[in-house]
């Protein structure tokens, strides 16, 4: 009986640390609105949130932060479960060769945080790179428009499906 003690102790705390999965920053997946705003110091609540195509809807913020010499804007997504994903918005890309310039450097750093990329993809209009971060999926966007978009997201949505293979 006595062994039988640790190892429930240890497939608790193996279960209680896969539920907290941390995303970005301390805002960890499940995460409530008010456990974000909680975590993650400069949050607030976003008076005009829209949905992405799963429904999640980007219900928090944080303000303005440098990351490789360029601001980004974070926005905390929720949804039935949830926080399911943070987005890291570039919000002073002003033409795609600034975008591109940053991609390339961010791209540099992200493997240096998460080793080596598992996917990567590039056509005329969209670069993509992809990380895995123990259970958490970090990609990179960049659309290459007039006004080009730079994002990075931290979600658990592929590791979620590959753990049922």
């Amino acid at each position: 009986m006595r062994t039988r003690v640790p190892i429930l102790c240890a497939l608790l705390l193996l279960t209680s640390s896969a539920a907290a999965q941390t995303l970005w920053q301390g805002a960890q997946y499940g995460m409530t609105v008010d456990q974000v705003l909680k975590a993650v110091p400069g949050t607030h609540r976003n008076e005009s949130p829209s949905p992405l195509n799963d429904g999640a809807a980007d219900l928090l913020q944080g303000g303005p932060m440098e990351v490789a010499g360029h601001d980004f804007l974070p926005r905390f997504y929720f949804g039935a479960k949830g926080l399911e994903q943070v987005m890291l918005t570039m919000v002073d890309a002003r033409n795609p060769a600034e975008a591109n310039a940053a991609f390339d450097s961010l791209t540099v750093a992200l493997r240096v945080r998460y080793g080596r990329e598992i996917s990567s993809k590039s056509t005329a209009l969209v670069r993509t790179v992809d990380f895995l971060s123990g259970e958490t999926n970090v990609s990179m966007v960049e659309v290459m428009t007039e006004k080009p978009i730079l994002n990075i997201v931290y979600q658990h949505r592929l590791t979620q499906d590959a753990g049922k293979l």
